[in-house]
């Protein structure tokens, strides 16, 4: 038989479920019947747990920031009474909505301290995962990709050893990973995990679970970046249909599955249509999240890339302008994103005729990307090549023949010019359309 008021701190907890005011009513007639330290330590863990739950559905509705504020309570009380489960948890959570809000300082604080009291406290356990699985996200958003690789790593080896091969978890650990490979422009290991954790999800989730939507978000890019547009176009329908029926609204997601759209119809010609798909992915995205957030950024220079394509230079620089002035505001100054923005301002410049400009702004996204992606990443080699094409249109031919030569080298660290079949293939490393351009260019 249980004690008489372990049955009551049961239903209190029962009660709690419905929220922190319901069990504001009972809790008070807890401490006619409980002994004074019990009664404090478990309204403390009641109370704690209420703040957790109010946190998690603050952040369902993107709004980080209230997110926050019960965050914090919830990991001070579950401190308070040494429940280090709920202490990881909550540090978690804290440390997903900083990095979402791009306060990355914020974030690796929140993070580390849970890494570092979950492995001394916990143990390997799924607390501590998910925290390896929140830093990867975090030094990924900060551009730090070999960080977020073994994060990433750490967290599928722990999720595996408890869940076992095939579950929810396991999946979004094998899609989070099939991001880091691509972004280190290993596509072919980039699409085994991608797939992997769809058949994971196919065999575990609902037919219109949101997670089918990612995974096919995820094998999208990994076409795109491979240019197979086609194939690229299927999966980021398919994303945007599981998103139609998901539970919810779902704004910042459908925005991001529009947007994804708008690229594959962006590079196969089809720029109108571009347009169209990332302009209805940024009213979706900034009413949701204001203007000022890396995602909008994105979005601008989705738009600009689109309008400069059909011609109209002008309106593309003033699209890479708006992203570049929210990136430089709340990135790092060594960003991908920042790099990328310096090209496609590059672009414009090349479009307008000011060729001087146009260089500088080439060379200052080369080196950023250089720096942090490093010197034989696949866009590395793309730059390369974008900058050819610029001495090319100016007539200035060993200019360019030197860049169309680097972004072959690029590719592998000894590239043998004279015998060019003694070097790797670099099929499934780089889109065979800009090979070709390449070679062309040389």
């Amino acid at each position: 038989m249980f004690p008489m008021y372990t049955v009551h701190i049961l239903k209190v907890q029962r009660i709690c479920c419905f929220g922190l005011t319901r069990a504001a009513l009972i809790i008070p007639f807890l401490s006619l019947i409980l002994p004074n330290g019990l009664f404090s330590q478990e309204l403390d863990t009641i109370i704690a747990y209420q703040h957790y739950q109010e946190a998690r559905k603050f952040g369902d509705a993107a709004d980080y920031q209230n997110s926050i504020i019960h965050y914090k309570k919830a990991r001070d009380l579950y401190e308070k009474t040494a429940h280090w489960k709920g202490y990881v948890k909550s540090l978690n959570g804290l440390g997903a909505c900083h990095t979402l809000l791009s306060k990355h300082h914020e974030a690796q604080k929140h993070l580390q301290t849970a890494l570092s009291v979950g492995l001394e406290k916990l143990g390997e356990q799924l607390e501590v995962a998910d925290t390896y699985q929140n830093l990867g996200f975090d030094w990924s958003r900060q551009g730090d990709y070999e960080k977020q690789f073994e994060n990433y790593k750490n967290a599928l080896r722990i999720r595996v050893h408890t869940l076992g091969d095939e579950h929810p978890k396991v999946a979004q650990t094998y899609s989070s990973l099939a991001v880091s490979y691509k972004y280190r422009g290993d596509y072919e290991n980039a699409l085994r995990c991608a797939k992997k954790g769809l058949d994971i999800h196919l065999k575990t989730l609902e037919s219109h679970d949101f997670g089918l939507s990612q995974d096919h978000t995820n094998i999208g890019a990994i076409y795109l970046n491979k240019g197979e547009y086609k194939k690229a176009q299927d999966h980021f329908q398919r994303a945007l249909d599981v998103m139609e029926h998901a539970s919810g609204e779902q704004n910042q997601f459908k925005a991001i599955g529009y947007s994804n759209l708008g690229k594959s119809y962006d590079a196969q010609g089809q720029y109108y249509k571009a347009i169209e798909a990332y302009e209805k992915a940024l009213d979706l995205l900034t009413e949701l999240l204001g203007e000022k957030h890396v995602y909008v950024g994105i979005f601008f220079n989705n738009l600009g890339a689109a309008w400069l394509n059909t011609g109209e230079a002008a309106n593309a620089m003033r699209y890479h302008k708006k992203a570049l002035a929210i990136f430089s505001e709340i990135l790092q100054e060594q960003h991908p994103y920042i790099a990328t923005t310096y090209i496609n301002l590059g672009k414009c410049f090349t479009k307008g005729n000011e060729a001087a400009k146009a260089v500088d702004y080439f060379k200052k996204g080369l080196t950023i990307q250089e720096k942090v992606l490093g010197a034989n990443h696949p866009e590395v080699a793309k730059t390369h090549h974008t900058i050819g094409l610029h001495y090319a249109a100016q007539k200035q031919w060993e200019k360019a023949l030197s860049y169309f030569q680097n972004g072959m080298a690029v590719l592998s660290e000894n590239f043998n010019e004279t015998d060019i079949y003694a070097n790797p293939s670099p099929s499934g490393i780089m889109p065979k359309n800009i090979l070709l351009d390449l070679l062309h260019g040389k």
